[in-house]
């Protein structure tokens, strides 16, 4: 509660800002026949064009998530009695107003968030235990001052992504991690100090320094890292080429790059070479069918991958040998993806396939969104997890489905 009473003020404080940047029309008309003339409002201390340009450059925009989750957690020697206290049942509301200004050099920006939970358990020590929890925290804020039209100098917490893969990033030095196996549920805002030169439209070169993990939690971690990253777009195609130091001397080289081999067909490829640890590389195509769905195949080879025969050993926290991030801890991986959105303007729809190839283990993924008009939308992420015990996929999770809607303005 005590978080609420925290979000609740902050929302007064910023309705109080908007009122003051969207003030009354001088022009209103009293409800008596005649129009009174009132004596001139006293002008602002400030110039009057400098404060209209801020009013004009103020944007926000709200969006209230809810949703229900049922799942059942394995029983298994990586989570045995369900020591890991995975909740068979969740409820959340999540409200995420997002506060941007735009004036003149400077670019300000703040996201702000207010996350309320119910949790019940059915098996272990928390069996027949429900527990609530709320959290206000800033998940991203950023400050951005122009330099020149070609360089601009930021500080603040984001979520920085890129690359053209939906298994994994696996170019990305500072998270891997794309949240594309569930769109509903935000990823937490590294802190990134950043330079980015556009020398010319084909090329752009960005300084990234990593100075903070932010809300992110790694397994063996966080390191500060320094990466220059150097991207070339040109005529139906692109590349990008990333080295990266971090605080304990480690070097790593990733790179990405995509073809547009037609208006339907997209090659793309993304990976690194790390110290000492091998390479890793997905390489992937989707082809846009004329009816209107997309085909999408990916193939990930993982060097570092763990080869233990129990998934357990290779996580850190159960005395396994692992000191990695990585998101897939295996060799290799396929993935399948079908993809239809905007059918009739209302439905969105991605049905995903992930195969571990070195034990056999796998996970399917549907995510479906109905748009009811302009500012609500329904949504439901289901999973399903196949394999024995020991494997990969079937190791934490038997299945979890999702189900909420969204409200926007």
């Amino acid at each position: 509660m005590a978080a609420a009473v925290r979000m609740f003020r902050f929302l007064a404080v910023l309705l109080v800002t908007a009122s003051m940047l969207n003030p009354v029309s001088s022009e209103a008309v009293s409800d008596v026949g005649h129009a009174v003339t009132d004596p001139e409002p006293p002008q602002p201390q400030w110039d009057s064009g400098t404060w209209r340009e801020l009013r004009d450059d103020f944007d926000w925009r709200f969006k209230a998530v809810g949703f229900g989750v049922i799942q059942q957690p394995e029983d298994s020697s990586l989570n045995p009695g369900n020591l890991l206290q995975v909740p068979h049942y969740e409820t959340e509301l999540d409200l995420r107003p997002d506060f941007s200004l735009k004036f003149r050099q400077v670019e300000l920006s703040v996201k702000p968030r207010l996350e309320l939970k119910w949790m019940g358990w059915e098996d272990g020590t928390v069996d027949g235990k429900t527990d609530t929890d709320g959290d206000l925290f800033i998940n991203e804020w950023l400050a951005r001052f122009m330099v020149t039209e070609k360089l601009f100098v930021s500080y603040g917490r984001e979520n920085l992504q890129w690359g053209p893969s939906f298994l994994i990033s696996p170019s990305n030095p500072f998270t891997q991690d794309n949240g594309k196996n569930n769109p509903e549920r935000e990823l937490s805002g590294l802190d990134y100090a950043r330079a980015i030169w556009i020398p010319d439209p084909s090329w752009t070169v960005s300084f990234i320094a990593n100075t903070n993990e932010g809300r992110k939690k790694f397994l063996d971690g966080f390191k500060r890292a320094h990466a220059l990253k150097l991207d070339y777009t040109g005529n139906k195609k692109y590349f990008s080429l990333i080295p990266c130091f971090n605080e304990s001397g480690n070097f790593a080289l990733g790179s990405l790059g995509g073809w547009s081999a037609s208006d339907a067909w997209l090659i793309y490829a993304e990976g690194s070479i790390k110290d000492s640890q091998g390479t890793s590389i997905l390489v992937g195509q989707s082809y846009t069918l004329e009816i209107g769905p997309t085909l999408t195949f990916e193939y990930y080879h993982n060097a570092r991958g763990c080869t233990e025969s129990s998934i357990q050993d290779c996580f850190p926290r159960f005395g396994g040998h692992s000191n990695r991030d990585d998101l897939l801890f295996r060799d290799n991986y396929i993935m399948l993806q079908f993809m239809n959105t905007r059918i009739k303007n209302l439905l969105n729809v991605i049905l995903r396939w992930i195969w571990d190839m070195d034990d056999g283990s796998s996970r399917s993924v549907a995510i479906v969104e109905y748009e009811l008009g302009n500012h609500v939308k329904l949504f439901t992420t289901g999973d399903c997890f196949f394999g024995n015990k020991e494997s990969e996929f079937g190791s934490l999770m038997n299945y979890s489905l999702m189900i909420g809607a969204e409200y926007n303005f």
